[in-house]
């Protein structure tokens, strides 16, 4: 009798256990579920930038850009795509490619998140002279806004190489919103 109880109970538990799993993460509400699925995804930025040490050079004293960045979202956590921009500096335009990988911290509503970003950046003017490499780390949070959208604010340090000045360094802020497909496709 004793054996038959046991087994009952475990038999019990453990269908209760097996039962009252999820089959996938559940968020606080729809926005933050929908966050957390695989994806495409369009970030679009709004960036400025001061600039660090020699800034009396070319393409060294401060900037005003434009990013956007296609992106796709593997898991909760993890994002990677590519993209193109405008940055239109103190002396001259400059027109970077880059790929950019994004690691968040799902928090809900708000999620901080690091984000680096590296590429070549074209000069449509002078591309033998002007045109340099660039890396792009920041920091930063994101505000889950609706199921497939959300606004972020990030600070960096955004350092190139190349040009007469051969190396300059900006601190940067960064403002945008990223647009999620539905059901993961556009």
């Amino acid at each position: 009798m004793k054996a038959l109880i046991t087994t009952l109970l475990l038999l019990t538990l453990t269908l209760t256990s097996a039962f009252g799993q999820l089959k996938g993460r559940i968020g606080g509400n729809q926005a933050i579920t929908n966050d957390w699925r695989p994806g495409f995804i369009n970030i679009t930025e709004l960036s400025c930038g001061m600039g660090l040490g020699k800034t009396d050079v070319p393409y060294s004293q401060s900037f005003v850009g434009l990013n956007n960045t296609f992106a796709y979202q593997f898991m909760r956590r993890i994002k990677g795509g590519a993209g193109i921009g405008i940055q239109f500096h103190n002396d001259g335009v400059l027109i970077p490619l880059y790929l950019d990988g994004r690691f968040n911290f799902p928090n809900g509503k708000w999620s901080p998140f690091i984000s680096a970003a590296g590429g070549y950046a074209m000069s449509p003017d002078n591309f033998k002279d002007q045109s340099r490499i660039y890396f792009n780390p920041v920091a930063g949070v994101r505000l889950i806004y609706k199921k497939n959208l959300a606004y972020t604010i990030s600070a960096g340090l955004l350092t190139q190489a190349g040009g007469t000045e051969m190396r300059s360094s900006f601190i940067n802020l960064k403002l945008g919103a990223e647009f999620k497909a539905r059901n993961g496709r556009y």
